[in-house]
């Protein structure tokens, strides 16, 4: 899969997800970016200030009489603590939170690939190995400046990826669902039994659920014309991925193709939800 800029003046990045469908993300300039570590960096200072008030009670209670003759080792090993603790705060976030950390979550931002899929253990370990050079300078020895991640990101304007993004190949996209979308159910007929004789070959990718959608909201909105136009770029591929048979469906209406597998896909969420337990939003 290949990622391609677009040519307009915004901060958009067209992704080709599998069987050449191209989708457009919108990218996180550095402004927010610097707003969601601001964030994380305030939440991790209170998780500091406990750990010490915390070491502070403890020599209180004398927990630490040797302290005095093992000042120098115990700094040192402290420091050591808190490398890790920072690394960990970003690395065990982004890994288990699907990219985002709580900076990122409360601002709607997420890490992806290049190519539109979900980070994997390497990719959210190398970009947050390199978040150490991409912070430097370090002022008052604690506060890191991210001088050198800000100047990569305006060597790379269109995209804004800093050291870590660069080696790892992902990106900060802004994320539409940072709340529940209104549930959609289409009475059509032709879509209903088109989506009862889909058969999925193979998972959707997370930007094809995405797409598909935010296709299904658009309805409403836009005028047929407009829905089949778009809907005929890419009813092909789906239709093939979703096991429709041609014979069976001679004249397939593009856009009842593409509300057929959102139907489809919503109704296997749903599933999921009811044997989980769970509420969740709309796949990512």
């Amino acid at each position: 899969m290949k990622a391609t800029r677009s040519t307009a003046l915004d901060t958009s990045l067209q992704i080709a997800a599998p069987e050449y469908i191209v989708f457009e993300n919108r990218l996180a300039g550095p402004t927010i970016r610097f707003l969601a570590v601001l964030l994380d960096h305030i939440l991790f200072l209170v998780i500091i200030f406990i750990i010490v008030f915390i070491l502070i009670l403890a020599s209180i209670f004398n927990f630490f009489k040797y302290m005095e003759t093992l000042s120098g080792a115990a700094m040192f090993v402290f420091f050591i603590l808190l490398f890790l603790l920072y690394w960990f705060y970003f690395f065990l976030q982004e890994y288990f939170m699907r990219g985002r950390t709580i900076g990122k979550l409360a601002l709607g931002l997420r890490v992806i690939s290049l190519d539109g899929t979900s980070l994997d253990f390497f990719q959210v370990f190398l970009r947050n190995l390199l978040r150490f050079a991409d912070m430097f300078p370090v002022e008052g020895g604690f506060f890191p400046a991210y001088t050198v991640g800000l100047c990569s990101m305006f060597l790379d304007p269109r995209a804004f990826r800093r050291l870590g993004d660069l080696a790892a190949g992902t990106i900060v996209i802004r994320d539409k669902r940072t709340r529940r979308q209104p549930e959609y159910q289409f009475e059509n007929r032709s879509v209903q039994t088109l989506a009862a004789d889909m058969q999925i070959k193979h998972p959707p990718s997370v930007v094809l659920a995405r797409a598909l959608h935010d296709f299904a909201v658009q309805t409403s909105r836009l005028h047929p014309q407009r829905l089949q136009e778009i809907a005929s770029r890419v009813y092909e591929p789906i239709a093939r991925q979703f096991g429709i048979n041609r014979e069976l469906y001679p004249d397939l209406d593009p856009v009842h193709v593409l509300l057929a597998a959102h139907t489809v896909l919503f109704q296997l969420e749903r599933d999921t939800e009811a044997r989980l337990g769970t509420h969740r939003g709309p796949a990512e």
